[in-house]
């Protein structure tokens, strides 16, 4: 159970997965101002290899923090609490590898979801690809997920 302007991000590959959420952190900032500033704060820490933020870049990456920070959705192992910075690292890192104009249209439409009273969620999907050590990978599958509690149950 989210708080309301809650958007879920979950990436799976074999047997585990790994989640993170992004959440404003006032009602001043929306959704796609949060996504602008993570990947600004990425590409700068980067510096010249923010270059590299591409889709054919981003499996390995992905492949990678799931192997390190995901569990098996039946464990109940909790995976380690990651720090804000890192969060805003991974989102930028995800968003960046987007292009603009699909990322500006994603943004205002989750944007609406949100204003809906609606939690959205991004799925990526990591899998072995056709060529021998070679992965094949669905980044970003968007869905709208169920009406965040509040908007549900009333005070």
């Amino acid at each position: 159970m989210f708080p309301p302007g809650t958007v879920i991000i979950v990436l799976a590959h074999r047997k585990k997965a790994f989640m993170i959420h992004i959440r404003p952190a006032s009602s001043k900032h929306s959704f796609t101002e949060c996504i602008t500033e993570a990947i600004d704060y990425v590409k700068e820490c980067m510096g010249d290899d923010a270059k590299k933020c591409t889709p054919n870049n981003l499996s390995g990456a992905i492949e990678d923090l799931i192997k390190k920070y995901g569990r098996r959705p039946s464990s109940d192992n909790k995976a380690p609490e990651l720090n804000n910075e890192h969060n805003i690292r991974i989102i930028g890192l995800l968003f960046a590898a987007i292009p603009e104009d699909r990322r500006v249209e994603m943004t205002e439409k989750f944007e609406k979801i949100i204003a809906a009273g609606v939690c959205p969620v991004f799925i990526g999907l990591i899998g072995k690809g056709n060529a021998e050590g070679s992965l094949s990978m669905v980044w970003p599958l968007a869905l709208a997920l169920a009406p965040y509690a509040d908007t549900v149950i009333k005070e």
